[in-house]
C-alpha cells in the first residue's frame, strides 16, 4: 500500500530506532500493515487501547513504561463524537511522556481508509520542497488580503516577531508531531474584516447533534474587529448560540490564534476531518490557542478551532501578488492544481 510507505517516510525512523504504535479497533485497517511494513527493518510494538476501560483519563502504568522503552510512538486514533472524544489528558500524557524522555510522536488522529487514501498521493519530498517553497515566500508577508464567492473580506497583518512554523508531516521532536502532510502558519499580529464560513470547522464536533458539513446549507460569518470576533451570525440558531457561548466564556476564544496555508496539492476535496482539511491547498483561520511556543503568540487559550475556507483568493498587498485565485496557487508558487 503505497499510502502506508509513505507514512513511514514521513516518520524518518532510523536503525536502531524502536517504535511503538499506539492504535484501537477504529485504526486496526492502518495498524497491521504499518506494523508490517516497519518490522521489515526495525523493531516494532502495537499496542491496542481497546484492551483497557474506555476512554482513557490517564496513561495507563503498563503503557507508560512501553513508551519510555521506544525511541518513536505512533497515535493512530479516531477522534469522533463518542464516548472517547474525553480522552484529551489521556493524549496530552501520552505526547509529554514521549517527548520528556527524548522520544518522537507521530499522530494520525482521526485517521480514516478515505483520508489515508487522500492525503498520500503526492511523493513526501516533492511535497515537501513546494511547501517549503510556500513557506520562503509566505515570510515575505506583510499585509494580505483574502475574499471569496461566499462574502469573505478579510485584511491580515503579519509581524517578524512571529515565526513561521511548517507542518510537512516529517515528524521532529517537540516541533512537528502530525504526520499528516502538509502545511504552514503563523499567529497573524492584527485580523479585520468579515469570514464567511462554508467549509470544515472543527467546533461543530463539539456541538451534538450537528454534522460536519452543516456550514454548507447555513453559513457562519464572523465579524472581526482588531483580531477578535466580534459578532457571529448564523441562520442555524443552534450553532450560532454554542459559538457564541464558546467566545463568552473561554478568555481568548475570540482570538485569532492562526493564519494557516494548506499546500497538500493531492488532496482534492474536503472530508470533514480538520487534521486532513487544513492540509487542503488554500487558507484556514483558526480562533482560541496561537501555539505560543512555536509562533511565539502573545497569550494562550485553552481551545483552537479551525475554520477553513473554500477556494479563496489571496492578494500580498504590498505587491499586488495573487498568490492563490479561487483556491489554485499562482505566480511564485506556481499553478498547481
Amino acid at each position: 500500500m503505497q499510502a502506508v510507505k509513505r507514512i513511514v517516510q514521513y516518520c524518518s525512523i532510523q536503525q536502531n530506532e524502536t517504535i511503538l504504535i499506539v492504535y484501537d479497533a477504529s485504526t486496526r485497517f492502518l495498524a497491521q500493515p504499518l506494523e508490517e511494513a516497519i518490522k521489515q527493518t526495525n523493531t516494532v510494538l502495537s499496542i491496542d487501547l481497546d484492551n483497557y476501560k474506555r476512554p482513557l483519563t490517564h496513561l495507563p502504568q503498563q503503557l507508560k513504561e512501553q513508551v519510555l522503552k521506544h525511541d518513536v510512538v505512533l497515535a493512530l486514533i479516531e477522534k469522533k463524537k463518542d464516548a472517547h472524544t474525553n480522552e484529551t489528558a489521556f493524549r496530552s500524557e501520552l505526547l509529554k511522556t514521549c517527548e520528556e524522555h527524548g522520544g518522537r510522536f507521530g499522530s494520525l488522529w482521526g485517521i480514516t481508509p478515505h483520508i489515508l487514501e487522500s492525503a498520500y498521493r503526492v511523493d513526501p519530498q516533492e511535497l515537501k520542497a513546494f511547501t517549503q517553497k510556500v513557506f520562503e515566500r509566505a515570510q515575505q508577508f506583510k499585509k494580505v488580503q483574502i475574499t471569496d464567492d461566499q462574502g469573505t473580506n478579510l485584511h491580515i497583518e503579519f509581524d517578524k516577531n512571529y515565526s513561521w512554523i511548517i507542518s510537512d508531516g516529517f515528524i521532529k521532536r517537540r516541533k512537528t508531531r502530525n504526520v499528516m502532510p502538509s502545511e504552514i502558519y503563523t499567529y497573524p499580529s492584527k485580523v479585520n474584516g468579515v469570514l464567511v464560513i462554508t467549509g470544515t470547522y472543527s467546533f461543530l464536533l463539539n456541538i451534538p447533534g450537528v454534522t460536519v458539513d452543516a456550514l454548507k446549507e447555513t453559513p457562519l460569518t464572523w465579524v472581526i474587529k482588531e483580531s477578535r470576533i466580534v459578532d457571529v451570525d448564523c441562520k442555524n440558531t443552534r450553532i450560532e448560540e454554542e459559538v457564541k457561548k464558546l467566545l463568552l466564556q473561554v478568555e481568548n476564544a475570540d482570538r485569532i490564534g492562526e493564519f494557516g496555508i494548506g499546500t497538500n496539492y493531492g488532496i482534492k476535496e474536503l472530508l470533514g476531518n480538520v487534521m486532513h482539511d487544513e492540509k487542503f491547498p488554500g487558507i484556514h483561520i483558526a480562533h482560541g490557542h496561537g501555539y505560543p511556543n512555536l509562533t511565539k503568540a502573545p497569550y494562550t487559550c485553552d481551545v483552537h478551532f479551525d475554520a477553513v475556507l473554500i477556494k479563496p483568493t489571496v492578494v500580498d498587498e504590498e505587491t499586488g501578488e495573487v498568490l492563490l485565485e479561487q483556491g489554485c496557487f499562482k505566480n511564485s508558487f506556481e499553478v498547481i492544481r
